[in-house]
């Protein structure tokens, strides 16, 4: 069997650096497309959007080149409900909505250089996050008669490690 999901998302976010707080705000718009192969009951495809809003709040500081932070973001997205198509047995998927809270430090290392009257920079960070809070992991499927709850997939109680790089040009002192 084959299953390739695919997702386009717009986003916009806000942030400010004040002293040594950050904050930061942000929205994203996906449309998400599934198609789910089955040797039993032929391909499912389905269609759907998601919403979703994240804030953050977090502690920064510098080390000359490094800098290091750590706080808590609070995400809450929509995944808007969907039938399936094209199989013998097409799942009917309620709307559902998670949301989720974690603990996130990050060690970064930041430079710059100028070439040709421009002003680059380029950089790295590590963050490591650790969910302490999630709501919703529970997928409420049908197949036709009254919703059933699908659990087992809390992915969120786990930590993770992730690494950034980050390449770019001023244009000026306000835009990056």
């Amino acid at each position: 069997p084959t299953s390739i999901f695919t997702g386009d998302t717009d986003a916009v976010g806000f942030y400010a650096n004040r002293g040594k707080l950050f904050t930061m705000f942000g929205y994203s718009y996906s449309k998400l497309t599934g198609s789910v192969d089955s040797e039993f009951f032929g391909t499912a495809r389905s269609n759907t959007t998601a919403e979703t809003f994240g804030a953050e709040l977090s502690y920064k500081d510098e080390l000359g080149k490094f800098s290091y932070s750590i706080g808590s973001r609070y995400n809450s997205t929509v995944l808007k409900g969907f039938m399936e198509q094209g199989s013998d047995v097409n799942l009917r998927v309620a709307n559902q909505n998670y949301n989720s809270a974690n603990l996130v430090t990050t060690l970064a290392y930041f430079d710059s250089f100028n070439y040709k009257s421009t002003r680059f920079f380029y950089g790295a960070d590590v963050e490591y996050s650790r969910y302490f809070y999630s709501n919703g992991n529970n997928v409420h499927v049908s197949t036709g008669g009254a919703f059933t709850s699908v659990k087992g997939f809390n992915r969120l109680t786990k930590d993770g490690t992730f690494v950034s790089l980050t390449a770019g040009a001023w244009l000026n002192s306000n835009a990056n």
